[in-house]
């Protein structure tokens, strides 16, 4: 499902020691999956709580790093990015020329008044410099079918 929509979005996109910037907490197959494209997965820890900001992304970036990857709401601590972070860290992709894999695997389950947003409703700057990745399996309740999915611009798909 959404974990081999991940696998092959790193797959086609890395060259051998691109990097790719992963906030902390972070599923723990990301990681993975970078190194077994040849890329280096670049772990950030946000500067306070558990969210990172655009500056957090600029002191990891370097001129190897092409992605990043980013999980709201997220797991495995559930936060959810607002639209003004989200805002903030598209834009920061957008004039980096940073590609965001955008896992929204978890967009569906948000609770107690909390807005989901993903990055695709922002401005189509932000959508064309993000892959999104989601599935069935959590939101519908249907974790034995696996079933996941990517959506991008033409230029990636």
């Amino acid at each position: 499902g959404g974990k081999f929509a991940l696998y092959a979005i790193a797959q086609c996109l890395l060259n051998q020691g691109d990097e790719v910037i992963i906030p902390l907490p972070y599923w723990v197959s990301y990681g993975e999956q970078i190194k077994l494209s040849d890329g280096k997965p670049v772990f950030v820890k946000p500067s306070k709580g558990l969210k990172v900001t655009a500056s957090d992304l600029e002191s990891a970036r370097t001129d190897k790093t092409v992605a990043m990857i980013l999980n709201s709401p997220q797991n495995p601590s559930g936060l959810v990015y607002t639209k003004e972070e989200l805002e903030e860290i598209g834009n920061w992709a957008v004039k980096n020329d940073i590609v965001i894999i955008c896992d929204d695997m978890y967009g569906k389950l948000v609770y107690n008044g909390t807005r989901f947003v993903s990055l695709m409703d922002l401005s189509d700057d932000i959508r064309k410099q993000t892959i999104l990745v989601s599935g069935l399996s959590k939101s519908y309740a249907m974790t034995g079918w696996r079933v996941g999915y990517a959506v991008a611009d033409a230029e990636f798909i």
